[in-house]
């Protein structure tokens, strides 16, 4: 595509991806800490909740590297599936205390979408969904935390319900979504 292309904003600011995320929370919880304990019980819901309150340095180091693993997922779909193995930036936002991965180069709608939602699927959903097998306390706590997480890349997921998959896009520079061009 040209770079003259009509350009449509589907982005919002972090600010308000960070207050969407926080309200998803209440649903999230709703439905799976009930589902938990309908399947096990509550006493291994609160042994996992216990084991990270135990071991507080094991569990922050365990939060990091879920959130440096969510973004690396971010970058490393978006380069294997376009191909463009130098087009990613990753840092932190301070004023809105969101780590990022931007993706600098234009990349089709569906390659964008398969790296919105993989880190919410394979460090959030995955986890929670074999602690809801297996009856982990903590591994469910963890899958809640990146689950919950993922909750702006929800966001920016449910901004491009309406766009196809071979619209290029172009990864916003400063908030949660991006640039259609069509």
């Amino acid at each position: 595509m040209s770079e003259n292309n009509a350009m449509l904003d589907k982005s919002v600011s972090l600010t308000t991806a960070n207050i969407v995320t926080m309200v998803l929370a209440i649903p999230l919880l709703a439905i799976f800490v009930p589902l938990f304990i309908f399947i096990w019980d509550a006493e291994r819901l609160s042994a996992g909740a216990d084991a990270i309150s135990t071991y507080p340095l094991i569990a922050i180091g365990l939060f990091i590297s879920g959130i440096v693993v969510h973004e690396l997922l971010h970058g490393i779909t978006w380069q294997a599936l376009s191909g463009k193995w130098d087009a990613v930036k990753y840092g932190f936002k301070w004023t809105a205390l969101a780590p990022y991965a931007h993706m600098k180069a234009r990349i089709s709608a569906g390659q964008y979408r398969v790296g919105v939602w993989m880190p919410g699927m394979v460090v959030g959903v995955l986890p929670l969904v074999i602690s809801l097998i297996i009856g982990n306390g903590a591994l469910f706590w963890f899958g809640i935390l990146f689950t919950w997480t993922a909750g702006g890349d929800a966001i920016i997921w449910w901004l491009l319900r309406d766009v196809p998959n071979d619209a290029e896009i172009e990864d916003h520079p400063s908030r949660a979504g991006c640039y259609v061009y069509l």
